[in-house]
């Protein structure tokens, strides 16, 4: 063509060679994109599903207390999660997202990666922190019967100080991509690692939080001292047990060991141990200190906080922590800082981590027929009723033989011969089920106590929640209570109602407890013979009936509860009384159970749960607050919705431990066994608070 035909030429014939040129280019190009979209996005999903199984095998590794194991999943996890991140992040994925149609799955995919990545390098970097516990287990921890203090202020800077910006910037970035995604798989992914990472988020600094007040409890910011009160539950107080012998632990910058409480007569004290019987204690001093009004007025009759064995009749234990302290105090003339009381079923959930408990020589020369060592399953068993039917219950041998037991057993625990994880775990089962009691006499730390759930309080799991509590005090003076098996049965219909603040949720509710006495007869009389309530001054005085329980009854329920009726399980008439304490009205009643017979009492109450019904949908949660005890409570909870609502869901929090001793032991956890649209029931073995939550909607 002439270049006087070109000029004069159609413009589009000369520019369809041009334009298939650059749209075959374009189309190479794009068809190399693909490829290498397809290739890399391969890759990083066979990355992304890589890190997701070394997560979850670091998770498992925790859970078993396998350090090193989780250490070398994490690190994994996160060279397999900064991998697909990498690739995801070449410019092909950049230019990719702008893509119409499936750009939105790729920004999706580029920022799950990202936030994987992140949360990944977190958690490695804590656990490189924590690079000597991994390696040399509990032995990092404990050197020369010493804590080291310092490698526990390094873990929780790591912890406190985790750069968190990069994570927050990925998760932001995921959460304005999670909704757009046309694959729902990928957007049920975006969300989960949304809701994984918020919890690490929120767990890191916290946990930092909690082990720097760790590392002032034990010492390092200077001397601490804490009474240890061993509760034996075989005789209930309100805390779990009398209290029947006393230490104190002494904590210097890292180093441990229990001391023999001072303001006692040397010649009650037991030779060979640094425990001492609390009966010598007891019967040595009486008690002038001041008390809450309202504790006064309830427990002033019973030798509350005059005398050291009744003062923890009340279950709140950052009341009677300061109480227990002031006595020591007023005998000794010493002041500590807190009080750590314990039973022997937290001691055996925490030899469940460690192993079997030896007992010392002169221990175990008191008796062939008791196990030496004892096996960790059996060590409440044999502290609470063995030793008991073998030694004989008021025998100096069987004292001593708790005594020294008890001290060899702290001591152990003190060793820190334990895989911290495994130790760490036992010791939240143990504080959960109240088997393990926390108070700080340092108010700030006592906030930080209570927020970890460790201080034995009587208050409900979570704030704005209705409570249900049932206590029982042993007060014929014997040891039967691990004989004795509570039944423990609540009926509640809820109610919508026109009150004052508005439509509220009222409860009706039906509570029975049943008592069953297996007492045996034939057994040593320390556990069976019951005896008369006296003023603590004078001596106790026996029944003369054999296998006798005797209990004072208190059912714990918000303020504003009516009582409807109150009655035995024949129907007959009961005199109660009620009272007012710790923000909460009770119910109380004295019972008679004789030994092979079963006793209870029903209890009818009517109020307000606090709960406004406003709107179409409401939730109504529960605590079912459990006082600690040798012998799990059999549970059977009935709810039902309130007219014109239904049930929408379920949720049932019960994690107690698995452990119960007596007529009674642990049969299966507490989980919901029917459900209809206006009703949910739950039973099982009650060992832990249980917090039940319904979510409810207008049934139209």
């Amino acid at each position: 063509m002439s270049e006087h035909e070109r000029a004069t030429a159609p413009p589009g014939d000369g520019a369809r060679p041009r334009t298939r040129r650059i749209l075959g280019a374009a189309a190479g190009l794009l068809a190399v994109l693909l490829v290498a979209l397809a290739i890399d996005g391969a890759l990083a999903v066979r990355d992304l599903r890589t890190a997701e199984r070394d997560a979850r095998a670091t998770q498992a590794a925790l859970e078993t207390g396998l350090l090193s194991d989780a250490l070398r999943s994490a690190e994994d996890a996160t060279d397999a999660a900064t991998a697909a991140d990498r690739r995801l992040t070449r410019s092909h994925w950049r230019a990719a997202a702008a893509l119409p149609v499936v750009g939105g799955d790729v920004a999706a995919l580029r920022a799950l990666a990202a936030t994987g990545a992140a949360a990944a390098g977190l958690v490695d970097q804590v656990l490189v922190a924590a690079g000597p516990v991994v390696d040399a287990g509990a032995d990092a921890l404990v050197l020369d019967g010493r804590l080291d203090i310092d490698l526990l202020r390094a873990i929780s800077a790591a912890l406190e100080e985790a750069d968190l910006a990069t994570l927050q910037a990925a998760r932001s970035e995921l959460a304005d991509r999670a909704e757009r995604p046309r694959s729902a798989t990928l957007g049920d992914a975006a969300h989960q690692v949304l809701d994984v990472t918020g919890e690490l988020a929120t767990a890191l600094p916290k946990a930092g939080e909690h082990l720097s007040l760790a590392v002032a409890l034990l010492g390092g910011d200077g001397d601490r001292r804490y009474l240890v009160a061993v509760q034996n539950p075989g005789e209930l107080r309100g805390t779990g047990g009398l209290i029947g012998f006393l230490a104190v632990l002494e904590l210097h910058d890292g180093e441990v060991h229990l001391a023999e409480p001072t303001g006692i007569d040397a010649d009650t004290a037991i030779d060979g141990t640094v425990l001492v019987p609390l009966g010598a204690f007891s019967r040595s001093t009486r008690f002038d200190i001041t008390a809450p009004e309202a504790y006064q007025a309830r427990y002033g009759s019973v030798g509350g906080a005059t005398f050291l064995p009744s003062t923890n009749v009340d279950p709140d234990l950052p009341t009677v922590a300061p109480l227990v302290l002031a006595q020591y105090e007023q005998a000794s003339g010493q002041r500590l800082d807190g009080l750590l009381a314990l039973d022997p079923l937290g001691l055996q959930l925490l030899f469940e981590a460690i192993g079997p408990l030896d007992v010392p020589d002169d221990a175990a020369a008191l008796s062939a027929e008791l196990p030496d060592p004892i096996p960790a399953e059996r060590i409440a068993e044999v502290l609470l009723i063995d030793s008991y039917e073998v030694l004989g219950g008021g025998s100096d041998e069987r004292r001593r033989y708790h005594a020294e037991v008890a001290g060899a057993a702290l001591r152990t625990l003190l060793a820190g011969e334990w895989e911290p994880l495994a130790i760490a775990r036992a010791l939240d089962t143990a504080a959960h089920a109240r088997h393990l009691q926390f108070h700080s006499s340092e108010p700030e730390e006592q906030r930080h106590l209570e927020e970890l759930g460790i201080t034995g309080a009587l208050r409900a799991r979570e704030d704005g929640d209705d409570l249900l509590g049932v206590t029982v005090v042993n007060i014929g003076g014997n040891k039967a209570d691990v004989h004795v098996a509570h039944e423990l049965q609540h009926d509640l219909r809820l109610e919508v109602v026109e009150s004052d603040r508005g439509r509220e949720l009222w409860r009706d509710s039906e509570t029975r407890l049943r008592i069953s006495n297996a007492v045996d007869v034939d057994s040593d009389p320390y556990i069976s013979t019951s005896l008369q309530p006296t003023s603590p001054s004078e001596p106790r005085v026996t029944t003369g009936e054999l296998g006798l329980v005797r209990s004072w009854v208190t059912m714990w329920v918000p303020p504003g509860a009516t009582l409807v009726r109150a009655t035995d399980l024949d129907g007959g008439q009961l005199t109660t009384w009620q009272d007012a304490i710790h923000g909460l009205e009770t119910v109380d009643q004295l019972l008679e159970t004789p030994h092979e017979q079963t006793t209870g009492v029903d209890v009818a109450l009517r109020g307000p749960t606090g709960i406004l019904a406003e709107g179409d949908t409401l939730t109504y949660p529960l605590t079912l607050w459990r006082q600690a005890k040798g012998v799990a409570d059999h549970l059977d909870v009935r709810i039902e919705a309130p007219a014109g609502w239904r049930i929408a869901a379920v949720e049932v929090a019960a994690e107690g431990p698995q452990i119960g001793l007596g007529p009674a032991p642990f049969t299966g956890p507490v989980e919901v066994t029917a459900r209809t649209p206006d009703l949910v029931q739950l039973e099982g073995a009650m060992t832990a608070d249980v917090r039940v939550t319904l979510e409810l909607e207008r049934d139209d």
